[in-house]
């Protein structure tokens, strides 16, 4: 499984009136006391004028009024008309009363979200959904306490260095979640705030960041999306196209980049061929979070999942003894007892499982569906090396069955 390579407005501001008001000192004379009718508008003519020509509006900023003084007792005119005369453009000759023609701007509305949960009919159904739900959120339990890491977060990368530094998106993950776990008030309101400017963060250093980085932000990413299912819609956590348009791009890119080691790599951290192990069943795990979000709520990154038709989830993850290999050695050692090559897995979009053979295996993950079908596969034999993650997976394939 990889992520599909794909190549990729300003906000209107509200203008102050007050200078709108204030310019009106000077080419608007009151009428006398008396009621102006409306049969009798020749004093508002001139004024008339200058709503009726609101492109030509001067600058105002220079101009100075202080001395003069402003008087106000015609009540014709109101201050809606001031707030739209200029939004509204050029207006035709002066028919009505002002207040006839304008009103007062609609308040903004809120951002619309987007990962909405899916509907669920049945009781067996929703009971599941509860239960992944819950098996997500201890995921973030683990990232609040030391020294554990979710099953789709490999020990190795997450204290990988890249050039003098900690991995950046892990590192400040890991301290938002700690802040969150804090039952400071007001902390949740900040992290969110911290969320959305290491989103905006991301977003534009993501270009320059080498592949590891880039896996980080993802992985780190995906536990702001755990926290904002956790809590629902909130005022607070209003970032669901933020965070769906990060991850998308940072997936782009990631496929896009052809793996190379970072020139700052130091012979002490991961390398060789253990190292792009790690790399491509981390993406498999990454993968298969994206596709049971999407079981769970809308969420469109799992369309960048390239996957056969056939299949729901796949591969599915590695045995645990290779996933939890220590170092390279470990890890060759373990990878040797695969005689005929690692055994790959697959969940049909009928709960099924199969085992995948005559796969290519290219960059990240499957590239292509022509070897999927064979045998089927025996669940007891996958289930007995499954670690973690194997939980999740089956929780997703009773959703669907």
């Amino acid at each position: 499984m990889h992520f599909m390579c794909q190549k990729e407005g300003p906000t209107k501001g509200h203008r102050k009136h007050e200078a709108v008001l204030d310019s009106h000192q000077t080419t608007f004379e009151p009428p006398d006391a008396k009621v102006v009718s409306d049969y009798d508008l020749e004093p508002l003519d001139d004024f008339a004028m200058i709503l009726s020509k609101s492109t030509d509006f001067p600058d105002f900023t220079e101009t100075k009024l202080k001395d003069q003084p402003f008087i106000w007792n015609d009540l014709d005119i109101t201050f809606a008309s001031f707030m739209n005369d200029e939004m509204a453009g050029p207006q035709p000759p002066f028919q009505h009363s002002v207040a006839e023609q304008s009103s007062i701007p609609r308040a903004p509305t809120p951002n619309a979200r987007s990962m909405i949960a899916r509907p669920r009919i049945d009781n067996k159904s929703q009971r599941t959904v509860k239960l992944i739900m819950r098996t997500l959120k201890s995921y973030l339990r683990m990232m609040q306490q030391d020294n554990t890491l979710p099953p789709f977060i490999h020990p190795g990368l997450a204290t990988a260095h890249v050039g003098h530094g900690r991995m950046e998106p892990m590192a400040n993950c890991m301290s938002l979640m700690r802040m969150l776990n804090s039952e400071v008030r007001g902390s949740n309101k900040l992290f969110w705030k911290n969320v959305q400017l290491e989103s905006e963060r991301l977003l534009a250093e993501c270009a320059t960041m080498t592949r590891l980085e880039l896996l980080a932000a993802m992985q780190a990413l995906s536990i702001y999306i755990f926290v904002r299912l956790d809590e629902g819609e909130t005022n607070d956590n209003d970032l669901d196209e933020m965070l769906q348009a990060t991850v998308t791009k940072i997936a782009q890119l990631f496929n896009c980049q052809a793996y190379t080691p970072d020139r700052h790599t130091q012979p002490t951290e991961l390398v060789s061929m253990w190292q792009q192990w790690v790399i491509k069943e981390s993406i498999n795990r990454l993968c298969l979070i994206y596709r049971i979000i999407d079981m769970l709520a809308y969420f469109t990154p799992a369309a960048l999942c390239d996957l056969p038709s056939e299949l729901l989830l796949a591969p599915l993850p590695a045995r645990k003894q290779l996933w939890d290999s220590p170092d390279e050695f470990s890890w060759s050692m373990e990878s040797s007892k695969d005689l005929m090559g690692p055994s790959a897995f697959g969940l049909t979009a009928k709960g099924d499982l199969l085992r995948l053979s005559g796969r290519e295996l290219h960059g990240a993950g499957v590239v292509s569906g022509e070897g999927v079908g064979g045998d089927d596969a025996n669940w007891e034999e996958w289930c007995s090396g499954m670690d973690g993650l194997g939980a999740l997976v089956m929780l997703a394939a009773s959703l669907v069955g």
